[in-house]
Parts: C-alpha cells; sequence; structure tokens
C-alpha cells in the first residue's frame, strides 16, 4: 500500500514539474515494470498532445533531473549554499561531499519547480506517505530500472526535513522550515519569556527565543548546567520571506521549538542529558 501510494504522489509531482518547463504537453505517467531492490519500478511516461518544446525522450529526462534537483535541494542548509559549476551541456551542484549533475537544459527551469505549489505539494505528500512506514529506509532515484546505483539516494531521516521544506508557500509569500541544528549560546535568557537568545549557527550569529518549555523546567531543577559558548542540538525554525527580485527565499527570524542534548561543555559542568 505505501509502495503505490508513493508511486502516485510521485507521478503527480512529475506531472506538475511538466507543466511547469513544459507547458501544453502533458505527461502521462503510468508503472511499466517492477525490477530488483526492495521496490523498485519504472514509470513509463507517453505524451498526449502534439505541441512539446522538447522530444519525448529528452522531455522525461528533464522532468526527472528536475525532480531529483528538487528532492536533492530540499535538504541542503539555506545558509551553506551549494557550489554551482556550469558548462555547456551540465550543471554540476556541489554541497560538501555531495554531488548532483543535471543537464543544463533541466537546471534553467529549476526556479520555476521551486516555486510551484503543486509540485511542493505533491512532494511534501510522497514524503508523509513514506514516514508513516517504519519499513521504508530510503527513497531512490535512478535513469534506468537497471542501473546498478539511484542517482539520488534519500535515506529515511531527510524525509520529514524534505517534507517540511515542501509545504508550499502561504498567499503572503511566507513559509517556515525546521532544521535539526547544533546551536552554540552567545548569550542566554534563563527567564521564561519572549526575549530572544543569542546563538552561533553554521557560523552567522542569529537571535531566536527559546519555545522549550521542557528546557526550562530542566534549567529550574538544575538537572542542566549552561554556559555562554556550550552548544546543544535542537530543532530550529527558521521563518522565511519569498523576495521576488531575486526569486530567493530569505532568511527573516528564527525560533528555537526543542532543545535536545548537550553536545560540548565546560570542565567541572553538571552532567545532563537533555534527549
Amino acid at each position: 500500500m505505501t509502495f503505490g501510494n508513493a508511486l502516485v504522489s510521485i507521478a503527480e509531482a512529475i506531472r506538475a514539474i511538466n507543466h511547469e518547463v513544459n507547458p501544453g504537453y502533458s505527461l502521462e505517467v503510468a508503472i511499466e515494470a517492477v525490477g530488483p531492490g526492495s521496490f523498485r519500478a519504472r514509470l513509463k511516461t507517453e505524451k498526449r498532445s502534439l505541441l512539446n518544446l522538447f522530444s519525448g525522450q529528452t522531455a522525461r529526462d528533464l522532468v526527472i533531473a528536475l525532480l531529483a534537483t528538487f528532492l536533492w535541494e530540499k535538504v541542503i542548509d539555506p545558509d551553506t549554499p551549494p557550489v554551482i559549476t556550469v558548462n555547456s551541456d551540465y550543471v554540476i551542484i556541489e554541497h560538501g561531499s555531495d554531488r548532483i549533475i543535471v543537464p543544463k537544459e533541466a537546471f534553467d527551469h529549476k526556479a520555476e519547480v521551486e516555486r510551484s505549489p503543486a509540485v511542493n505539494r505533491h512532494v511534501s505528500k510522497t514524503m508523509e506517505v513514506l514516514e508513516h512506514d517504519p519499513s521504508v529506509t530510503s527513497l531512490g532515484i535512478a535513469r534506468n530500472l537497471t542501473d546498478p546505483e539511484p542517482v539520488l539516494d534519500i535515506p529515511r531521516g531527510l524525509f520529514p526535513i524534505i517534507r517540511q521544506n515542501s509545504v508550499p508557500a502561504t498567499d503572503d509569500g511566507r513559509r517556515s522550515q525546521e532544521h535539526n541544528a547544533i546551536l552554540s549560546v552567545h548569550k542566554a535568557v534563563f527567564e521564561r519569556s519572549s526575549r530572544k537568545w543569542e546563538f552561533v549557527w553554521n557560523g552567522f550569529r542569529i537571535s531566536a527565543p527559546v519555545l522549550d518549555q521542557t528546557f526550562f523546567d530542566r534549567l529550574e531543577n538544575r538537572q542542566l548546567s549552561l554556559r555562554q559558548g556550550d552548544a546543544f542540538r535542537a530543532v530550529l525554525r527558521v521563518n522565511q520571506v519569498y523576495d521576488r527580485l531575486s526569486e530567493t527565499w530569505l532568511n527573516e527570524s528564527y525560533e528555537v521549538v526543542t532543545v535536545g542534548e548537550l553536545v560540548s561543555r565546560k570542565p567541572g559542568q553538571m552532567e545532563s542529558d537533555l534527549g
């Protein structure tokens, strides 16, 4: 059931991407075959109208490349943008030790796909379906059914991040994303209030209130000793606004939703498990 529901959502995402980059030409998506692996399916695409900006095979390949790029970029930290190398035929997108190669023709349409509410909605639904089945360990996308390795392989731990980051923007051009973050304390506010702490996150200084009341309970019960320079794992909510001029989401404000374990401490501090 999970496999079927996920394929339906992926197929809808493919149709939505095609609608954005190739209007007037529809792709009919159906399962053509099932191959080796836990579950592996080949999606057959068939054109339904004569108007087409690309050849039938090229259109399918471009759409699949755009889907893979869309999924991959949903897990890239917005504060550490990827390195993009453009040549005449392909674009190489690198982030840390990871990279993905897409046809330049597909990359030229990337912004249109990222802005599409329909694409975001169907991808978010796909991740939601996969999350609900604990037996699913990863989602892979390959060019051919018999390819030994997928072009993109998304482990289960990234499903919630992609789902959250694919929630369509509201009409006012705002959205929120949640990240698993390590925050270094620069300035603390130990009272329960909406006052903002100051943190260092990925080399940037940010201000954010701490919303996790359990965290303050632990502080008050002396289960935790926290000082400037210490760091902890947290779920950080990043509130963003869409800038139409640059066609980019800009970070507007931050909130610490939950506080996890301490990951650095000074000598003599009280041991604590915030998990």
